[in-house]
């Protein structure tokens, strides 16, 4: 059925028709989840969570029937790898938002049910709660009962993913809508960036001056966390990875020293400067466009206090873009970068998301930030990542020949003729029996040991790091996936402290 045509379905249907429909769902009410005083009471977790969506999308199919129906054609393991199932409506929540919202980070746009027809299974779209109160003025061509007090409409998966992109849309909308002038938005806005940027700056500016009074090193190693996971395509968990690496650092289970016997006691070794306060960023309604260039400017403020080296912790892997920029930026030239993950996130738009997970080595490429990109640990590449890979000269070592490439691997020399070097470590690089707490897990990995031979034995001037996708939503064994996170900051302190 062509998209008009459901678009003239719809619009026959009336609001109170569609709100008496739906709102006896289970997809969308969990009043039972209350408590007898009122309260909001902690859900069963992710698999209850999944079986009540089921049990709701085949209600809604029944109960909506006919041409226009929610979709049951995807399975629900594809249905739960799209960002767009975890966006719930507070209008049928009472407030309360289930497990796994926090790719949302506070922001809930309107209610949106997964819109297909029932005789070609195809995803067309989504179909959008609008809480626009519809009269002759505002909507005149819509050709809309002028009774309605809300309406419908279908936006495009294309759409849909600019809107996501965008973050904060809804945020801004209600704001616009409650006649709030946009000077004050964006004013208000400033002064949380200055503030964020302030607290990084005179930390970093405190960290650098003890190294310089202690003296004795051309490079020290400095912490910087930025908790971004709203840019993955399936779990947003490693938003929360900073702290519980630190945690797993100085853990007093292991001795806080690196394989050569550098201490990480020495702040002339390791220092750290905190987080880029991502949510309280985005909490202002500051798109991604801006968030990349807060995180960029963060980084360049460490880099400015010779001799800070910044080894970022995050977050999903859409950091290493902002991070990689402002290094090369600063440093006034391109890096080379190793790169060891499952995947080579080099899409140009995953999921019409520049800003993806999976497309940050795009977003590096195109600028120019770097020379070389070489990818280690490759298992799981589309023809698009392949493609983009010879658009790029990305050199690409996929699993399936590590036992051919482990010589030249474990024996790499880069840096030459660039400024530096750059090493960002995804660790779901590593065999999920090593490292289970990763969203995207990929059997066939590299071993730990694997890890460590090819950045020990790297011959290298390496001025910056990060280590990415460890996800404490899925550490569920004793928090190795942490220690192993700890352990990968410890040996690439080793690397860049001197």
């Amino acid at each position: 059925m062509p998209k008009t045509q459901i678009g003239r379905r719809r619009c026959e249907a009336t609001a109170n028709d569609v709100e008496r429909r739906l709102s006896s769902l289970p997809f969308f009410v969990y009043s039972e989840l209350e408590g007898s005083d009122g309260k909001q009471v902690r859900h069963d977790g992710e698999q209850d969570c999944r079986r009540r969506t089921a049990n709701g999308l085949r209600t809604a199919s029944r109960t909506v029937g006919g041409d226009l129906s929610l979709s049951l054609s995807l399975s629900l393991s594809s249905l739960f790898s799209l960002r767009f199932f975890y966006f719930w409506s507070s209008d049928f929540t009472d407030g309360w938002v289930p497990p796994y919202s926090c790719v949302t980070d506070g922001w809930v746009p309107p209610s949106f049910w997964l819109l297909s027809t029932a005789t070609e299974k195809k995803l067309h779209g989504f179909l959008f709660l609008l809480k626009d109160t519809v009269n002759s003025t505002t909507h005149s061509n819509d050709s809309l009962p002028s009774r309605l007090t809300h309406f419908y409409r279908l936006v495009t998966l294309s759409e849909m993913s600019s809107m996501i992109g965008k973050r904060g849309f809804h945020y801004l909308q209600k704001l616009k809508a409650a006649n709030i002038s946009t000077a004050l938005i964006e004013n208000g806005q400033n002064r949380v960036i200055d503030a964020s940027l302030t607290l990084i700056r005179e930390r970093a500016k405190l960290k650098g001056e003890l190294v310089r009074a202690l003296g004795g090193v051309t490079a020290a190693t400095s912490l910087l966390g930025v908790p971004l996971g709203h840019n993955s395509s399936f779990l947003q968990g490693p938003a929360f990875a900073p702290p519980r690496i630190r945690e797993a650092i100085w853990c007093g289970s292991t001795n806080a020293t690196t394989e050569e016997g550098k201490e990480l006691n020495d702040p002339r070794v390791l220092t750290d400067v905190g987080d880029v306060p991502v949510q309280e960023i985005r909490d202002c309604g500051v798109d991604d466009d801006r968030l990349m260039d807060v995180i960029s400017e963060s980084v360049k403020l460490v880099m400015g206090e010779n001799p800070l080296r910044p080894l970022v912790l995050g977050g999903d892997h859409s950091i290493s873009f902002p991070v990689v920029r402002a290094v090369s930026e600063k440093l006034g030239g391109p890096v080379d970068i190793l790169h060891l993950d499952a995947h080579p996130d080099i899409y140009d738009a995953f999921e019409g998301n520049k800003y993806s997970h999976a497309s940050s080595f795009a977003r590096i490429m195109e600028g120019g930030y770097a020379r070389r990109l070489l990818q280690v640990g490759i298992r799981s590449i589309s023809s698009e990542g392949r493609e983009q890979g010879k658009k790029y000269g990305v050199e690409q070592f996929e699993m399936r020949n590590f036992s051919r490439d482990r010589h030249i691997l474990e024996n790499l020399k880069l840096g030459e003729g660039v400024k530096g070097v750059y090493i960002s470590v995804d660790v779901d690089c590593l065999d999920p029996a090593f490292a289970p707490g990763v969203s995207h897990i990929e059997p066939g990995g590299l071993s730990f040991r694997d890890v460590l031979n090819i950045l020990h034995n790297l011959q290298a001037d390496v001025v910056a790091a990060d280590v990415v996708e460890f996800n404490p939503q899925r550490d569920t064994v004793d928090g190795m996936t942490a220690m192993v996170a700890a352990k990968l900051v410890r040996e690439l302190t080793a690397k860049i402290s001197k």
